[in-house]
C-alpha cells in the first residue's frame, strides 16, 4: 500500500494500455494505489476463470531484502523471525475467482510491478470477463516465494497476518453480500496460523 500523501506516481498521458484484475487487498477502492490511477477510469468488478486464492505466497521477515517492508509484533515491536504468507492466485480448472479490473498506463504499471516484487505479472486475458478488448495482467507467486512458503512449513515458521485476511475479506464484503459469497467460495482458508501483526513500510517506499 503506498504511504499516506506519498503517492509518487510518475508523469502520465493518462492513457490505459491495459488492466490488472486485483484479486486481494486492491478490490478495496481505498487502496492507495488503486487511488492513485482513479483518472484512468473506475475499477470495475471482474471474474477469472480457471484460477483460485491461495494464501502460499511467503517472504523471510528478517531477510535484509524485506527491510523496506516487514513485520512486527504489535506489542513488543520486534521483528520476529518467521515466514509471512501473502495471497496468491493459481490454476485451477473448476474455479472462477471473482474481484476488480483496474486501468493501468505504462507508468503505473511500473508501480503495480514494484509492489508486487515476490510476484510475476501474468497475461489472463483470455480468461477475464468482461472483455474490455485491452490486455489484462495478473499477478501470482513466483517460484522463489513458493520454495519459501515450503521451506517455512518445514520449520513450522509461517504465518498469515490476521490484518491482512481482514483488510481483503472487507474489500469484498464492502461489495456486497455476494461479492463476499464469491470470495469464499473462490479462496483456500489458510493452513497456517493467523498472527497479529503491524506492517512496517521504510519511508520512501510507497508503492512496494
Amino acid at each position: 500500500m503506498l504511504a499516506s500523501g506519498a503517492v509518487g506516481v510518475p508523469s502520465s498521458d493518462n492513457k490505459s494500455v491495459g488492466y490488472v484484475f486485483g484479486y486481494g487487498s486492491l478490490a478495496d477502492p481505498q487502496d492507495p494505489l488503486v487511488v492513485a490511477r482513479s483518472d484512468l477510469g473506475p475499477v470495475v468488478d471482474a471474474s477469472l476463470t480457471g484460477f483460485r486464492r491461495r494464501w502460499n505466497a511467503a517472504m523471510r521477515n528478517r531477510d535484509p531484502a524485506n527491510d523496506h517492508k516487514h513485520y512486527v509484533d504489535p506489542v513488543t515491536r520486534q521483528r520476529p523471525d518467521i515466514y509471512v504468507v501473502s495471497l496468491s492466485v493459481e490454476p485451477h480448472p473448476l474455479i472462477t475467482c471473482n474481484g476488480v479490473l483496474i486501468a493501468v498506463d505504462p507508468a503505473r504499471l511500473s508501480w503495480f510491478d514494484r509492489r508486487e516484487l515476490d510476484f510475476d505479472r501474468i497475461d489472463v486475458t483470455a480468461s477475464v470477463t468482461p472483455s474490455k478488448g485491452s490486455p489484462v495482467w495478473t499477478y501470482t507467486a513466483s517460484n522463489a516465494t513458493l520454495r519459501r512458503y515450503e521451506e517455512g512449513r518445514r520449520v513450522d515458521r509461517t504465518y498469515v497476518s490476521r490484518a491482512y485476511v481482514t483488510k481483503v475479506r472487507g474489500a469484498f464484503a464492502a461489495r456486497g453480500e455476494s461479492a463476499v459469497r464469491q470470495y469464499e467460495a473462490s479462496t483456500a482458508p489458510p493452513s497456517c496460523p493467523l498472527r497479529d501483526l503491524l506492517l512496517i513500510r521504510a519511508e520512501g517506499a510507497a508503492g512496494i
